[in-house]
């Protein structure tokens, strides 16, 4: 019984980050054997272009750029999110560059409005994963004109991201 009673206790903690359960395909850290190491909350926007075809036009993602701050002892501007040459780059203040690729992505539980939530891998930097949780805002909220009027969109958008080791 007591077995049971522990393995039931590890699968929820795995399933969770800080309490919040990872939607699909995102796996937990704590399956993976990482812990946490940094975590900030970032604002800024998400940036999309406008692609024209024949059938219409479209939002298709063209990056994003965020400040991210930090709360309590770590108050302040912490870092910055950004994309280069198309691929994800973080840039924090006390440990430099942290280059990602994405490996897997949820929609956001709070609905479509709000950019889905990512597990990304480290490839450059301290740390072996970054996640996006808690996001709002970040999706464009009507579709193009058609021909595209303007090539470039940025909406406001808001989540935390998590580093871990």
């Amino acid at each position: 019984m007591f077995k049971r009673v522990l393995s039931l206790q590890a699968f929820l903690l795995a399933a969770t980050v800080f309490g919040q359960q990872l939607p699909s395909p995102l796996q937990s850290p704590a399956a993976l054997g990482l812990q946490l190491k940094a975590q900030f909350a970032g604002s800024g926007n998400q940036i999309y272009k406008c692609v024209a075809s024949t059938t219409g036009s479209t939002w298709v993602s063209a990056g994003a750029e965020a400040q991210l701050q930090g709360s309590g002892p770590t108050a302040g501007q912490r870092g910055h999110h950004y994309f280069e040459n198309g691929k994800p780059v973080f840039n924090l203040n006390t440990v430099g560059r942290v280059d990602v690729v994405k490996v897997a992505e949820a929609p956001a539980p709070s609905g479509p409005g709000d950019v889905k939530w990512l597990e990304l891998r480290v490839v450059s930097g301290p740390f072996r994963a970054v996640y996006r949780t808690q996001s709002q805002g970040g999706v464009p909220r009507a579709p193009p004109s058609n021909p595209c009027s303007q090539q470039y969109s940025q909406v406001p958008y808001s989540a935390t991201y998590s580093f871990y080791a």
